[in-house]
Parts: C-alpha cells; structure tokens; sequence
C-alpha cells in the first residue's frame, strides 16, 4: 500500500516541473475518499476495518488460529498480538459506525444486503476505484463487519473492472456473512456436517 505526502510527491515526481511536484489542497481530499496516488491492499483495508469494529483495536492479522491432531491435542495456537491501536472519542467511533451501519440498511450497499437472512446488524461500505478513460470498468470494493454490537467477522472483497462496490464485490460479502452466521441461526438437527479431518 502506499499512502503520499508531500515528501513523496516531490521525490516521485523529482525530474517532472515544480508545479507537478507540488502537493494541492485537492490531492488531500481525494485521498480522504480512496482516491489520488493512495493504494491499499484488501488485507490491509480488513485490518483497518477490524480497527473500526474494535473501536480502535487492530490486531496483526494472522491465517491460522490453531493446529491440532484428530484428538483435538493442540499442537500449536496462534496468540493475537495488537499491531497499534487508532484514537478516537467514542462519539467520533459512533457517528463513523453509524453511517458505515446507514450504507448496508439503505445506502449504496443497501441492494447487495436486502433480505439478509439471519437477524445481524452489519456495518459496510461500498468502493468503487475509477479507472482512466478506456481502462474499463471501475474496480468494486466492499468492506464490512459484523454483529456491529460485538463484532465477529470482518469481510473484505476486491472485484478488478467489477463496476460498483454493491454490484459486484457487495454481494460476495454477504454471502460469506450468510454462510458465517448460517450455523448460529440453523434450525436444530440441520447443522453442516463437521469436516472430515484431512491426514
């Protein structure tokens, strides 16, 4: 990921004219709603993201949880270490949740959540990265979390030239949010079978 200053823009544009190397009030705004020179991986947006669920809390991320034999002997676990930890008052963390709450009830991300199955209150944005006349479609982002009362999961999908955050990249995050939170509110006796282990 790379997010400029004004340092950056001199070095980067160094044998270009003073004016291109000059940083404008503009590239700030547009950095504010994800566009300009900022990049970001979906990595790097779920764990911002889980900062935003925790109300600050960003935890290294990490792929596996636990290692353990058939037995269930524990063989090794994963320990979650806090990466840093993002400051704000809490009326700040509740308007900021609260309208990522208004996106998936009636915003942008509305259409992609509509009908949602299960009775979870989920907190999401829509994204859609804009591409250059004739480079195609704009990129679909949608990042989100859930229960937003006591977070659990956060999902984050990237759809390349996949139009709209609530077209494309929307969808593929509620659905992994319905298989998530399929478990917990399954009828009894239509639980999914436990996986075989593998070894």
């Amino acid at each position: 990921g790379l997010v400029p200053d004004p340092e950056w823009k001199k070095q980067r544009f160094a044998r270009q004219s003073r004016s291109e190397q000059m940083w404008y009030p503009v590239e700030t705004m547009d950095m504010a709603i994800g566009q300009g020179f900022l990049l970001v991986t979906p990595l790097q947006m779920a764990a911002f993201y889980m900062g935003l669920a925790n109300r600050g809390t960003i935890y290294v991320p990490y792929l596996v949880q636990r290692i353990q034999r058939p037995t269930g002997e524990v063989l090794q676990e994963t320990v979650p270490r806090v990466a840093r930890v993002l400051e704000a008052s809490p009326q700040t963390w509740n308007a900021v949740i609260d309208g990522l709450v208004e996106v998936v009830k009636s915003g942008t991300g509305a259409s992609a959540f509509r009908g949602f199955p299960y009775p979870v209150k989920i907190a999401g944005k829509t994204g859609s990265v804009q591409l250059g006349p004739g480079q195609g479609d704009a990129h679909s982002w949608f990042c989100g979390f859930a229960p937003v009362d006591d977070p659990e999961i956060v999902v984050v999908a990237f759809a390349e030239h996949g139009g709209g955050g609530a077209t494309t990249a929307g969808p593929v995050v509620r659905k992994i949010m319905e298989e998530y939170f399929r478990k917990q509110f399954e009828p009894a006796g239509e639980a999914v079978p436990d996986l075989e282990p593998i070894g």
